[in-house]
């Protein structure tokens, strides 16, 4: 399971951020004016994870420890709320989001200032309590999957139970199998075939901690940077270069060093 069906799955199906065809494409022209435009935004608000899984880049290589600043949370906010933008918007990027202490007044913040985008959240449950559970979802958020990864533990178990029996419709745990992720650039090890025409810059935008706009979800080193949001708006970033790099990808042309070990992103 890669990020993006992770995403998927937080809004109980994958038409919720894939969507389908011409009517898709159209939808997107009108909203945005671009058929192409990403469906979801993750902003990194935090590179640090408390866990070192096998199957992530984090463990061999992990990142230095750092938070989003609020004025690149605020200018990632406002180029959003330029667009009146509609699509999922998630707090990770090989992360752990929860590791932040003021994680609910990021969502309240969302919703506050993009009213109209769907806040959604992935977790390794690991400091998920209730007390937290219920602060998020009063703050808006709309969706989250708790991946369930090994060593299982029974107070994981039972804590976690108690989150998703008390907000049956926002927290749903997801099992994760190491087989079906996506390489990540090259980073770890994948038995999936590449595909063809990835479509990872369609599927998400990436924003990291420091308001570099990325590649793609898959860029873990982050080797290509087209832009920052201190700097330029998103439809900026995205017209200025972006776009077309995603024509590249999704034509089959692999022109940057980590996409040509990278599975892609279907």
């Amino acid at each position: 399971m890669t990020l993006l069906q992770l995403a998927a799955s937080a809004l109980g199906s994958r038409r919720a951020v894939k969507l389908g065809g011409l009517a898709g494409q159209a939808l997107h022209l009108l909203k945005y004016g671009d058929p192409w435009f990403p469906q979801q935004v993750f902003l990194e608000v935090g590179a640090e994870c408390n866990r070192a899984c096998g199957y992530c880049p984090n463990s061999s290589h992990p990142q230095a420890p750092a938070e989003m600043s609020a004025d690149v949370f605020l200018a990632a906010l406002y180029s959003l709320r330029a667009l009146k933008y509609r699509g999922l918007v998630a707090y990770h990027f090989f992360n752990e989001p929860t590791l932040r202490s003021d994680l609910a007044g990021l969502v309240a913040a969302t919703k506050s200032l993009v009213p109209w985008c769907h806040p959604v959240l992935f977790t390794n449950g690991d400091k998920l309590d209730l007390a937290l559970a219920s602060a998020l979802v009063r703050a808006g958020l709309e969706r989250c999957t708790v991946s369930r990864h090994r060593p299982y533990s029974d107070e994981w178990d039972a804590r976690v139970e108690g989150v998703r029996a008390t907000h049956p419709r926002v927290f749903k745990v997801a099992g994760l199998d190491p087989a079906g992720l996506s390489s990540i650039g090259g980073h770890s090890r994948s038995r999936k075939a590449q595909v063809r025409r990835c479509m990872a810059q369609t599927r998400a935008l990436l924003v990291a901690h420091n308001g570099d706009v990325l590649l793609c979800c898959c860029d873990y080193r982050r080797q290509h940077v087209f832009g920052n949001v201190l700097r330029q708006t998103i439809s900026e970033v995205w017209a200025g270069g972006l776009s077309a790099a995603a024509r590249q990808l999704r034509s089959g042309v692999r022109p940057y060093p980590v996409c040509r070990a990278c599975t892609g992103v279907e």
